[in-house]
């Protein structure tokens, strides 16, 4: 058990980062559409 809680703590770890990594990208892409409706109406 000790090797698959240490498996699945590198994962989640593994997935966070790419979350943190990813979250920048995504505001930018959501400020975009923001400016796009703000300039539409």
């Amino acid at each position: 058990l000790s090797v698959i809680d240490f498996l699945l703590s590198f994962v989640i770890i593994y997935g966070i980062s790419l979350v943190l990594y990813i979250f920048p990208h995504l505001n930018k892409l959501g400020h975009v559409d923001e400016s796009k409706l703000k300039g539409g109406h």
